[in-house]
C-alpha cells in the first residue's frame, strides 16, 4: 500500500496513463483469480466433484489487494479529473 501510495503521489503521470494503469491492474487480478481459483475448481469438478463449481464465480471475482489497487487507480484518477475542473471553474 506504500509503494501504490507513492507512485499515486510522486508520479508525473497524467490521469489517462493512471486509468490505464487501474485497467492493467484489474486485468491482472481477475487472471490471477482464475489461474489462482478458477482452473483448479474445472479440474476438480472434471474429476467427479461438480460441487466445486458451487462457487466458481465468487472464487473469480474473490477480494484482493490487487483488485483493491486497480480501483483505488481508477478512483484516485477520476478524483484529479474533479480537482482540475474545480481549480479551473475557480480562476
Amino acid at each position: 500500500m506504500i509503494s501504490l501510495g507513492s507512485n499515486l503521489v510522486f508520479s508525473d503521470a497524467n490521469p489517462r496513463k493512471i486509468v490505464k494503469r487501474g485497467c492493467t491492474t484489474l486485468i491482472a487480478f481477475l487472471l490471477l483469480n482464475i489461474v489462482r481459483d478458477g482452473i483448479p475448481d474445472v479440474v476438480v469438478a472434471l474429476t467427479g466433484h461438480p460441487s466445486t463449481l458451487d462457487t466458481f464465480g465468487y472464487d473469480i471475482f474473490a477480494s484482493d489487494i490487487l483488485g483493491f489497487a486497480g480501483f483505488v487507480f481508477l478512483f484516485f484518477s477520476h478524483l484529479s479529473n474533479i480537482f482540475t475542473l474545480l481549480h479551473w471553474l475557480r480562476r
